[in-house]
């Protein structure tokens, strides 16, 4: 698709002529077609994502056994579905894909639930039964220094040129 600037894609204001841009017309105009509005195809399934509900804890057993019975339900996976390594990162393998040990935020992603309807994934998601321990918060830099946190990084090379500092607290904590 080609665009063009014409007379009609262009406004004044108190410093001169504006540009509208033409890339923007579909979404103010309601003609663009979003993820949302293209139908899913035969047999499709649906998937909703098993989250921590505890902002710093040790995973000591996730049961799927109940979301598994639900009918609609087709499966359940978490870090021993994934084949070969679990990590990912942009920059840096440093992150799970799925949390398989501990957990450091609520809404950390343990496993994901697939059925047959977008219902019946979330009834399974929800069905999954997950026991923490629960491990101290840390939410400051004097909490995570008394903890024996320790400084990695502050440099102007991390991801997205962006200044980074970067606290690695023990897992065993």
């Amino acid at each position: 698709m080609t665009h063009t600037t014409s007379q009609a894609n262009l406004l004044w204001s108190t410093s001169g002529p504006v540009i509208v841009a033409c890339l923007v017309q579909p979404q103010v105009s309601g003609q663009a077609q979003y993820t949302g509005d293209v139908p899913l195809p035969p047999n499709a399934l649906h998937a909703a994502f098993v989250t921590s509900a505890r902002p710093h804890a040790r995973l000591l057993s996730v049961d799927a056994s109940a979301a598994l019975a639900l009918p609609g339900v087709i499966g359940y996976f978490d870090h021993t579905s994934v084949p070969g390594d679990n990590m990912i990162g942009p920059v840096r393998h440093d992150e799970e894909v799925f949390s398989s040990g501990v957990v450091t935020c609520v809404g950390a992603v343990i496993g994901v639930v697939v059925g047959e309807t977008e219902a019946a994934a979330r009834r399974g998601a929800a069905a999954v039964v997950i026991e923490y321990e629960e491990l101290p918060a840390i939410i400051s830099i004097e909490q995570a220094i008394a903890a024996g946190g320790w400084l990695v990084c502050l440099a102007a090379d991390c991801f997205a040129a962006m200044l980074c500092l970067v606290w690695l607290f023990p897992l065993n904590a």
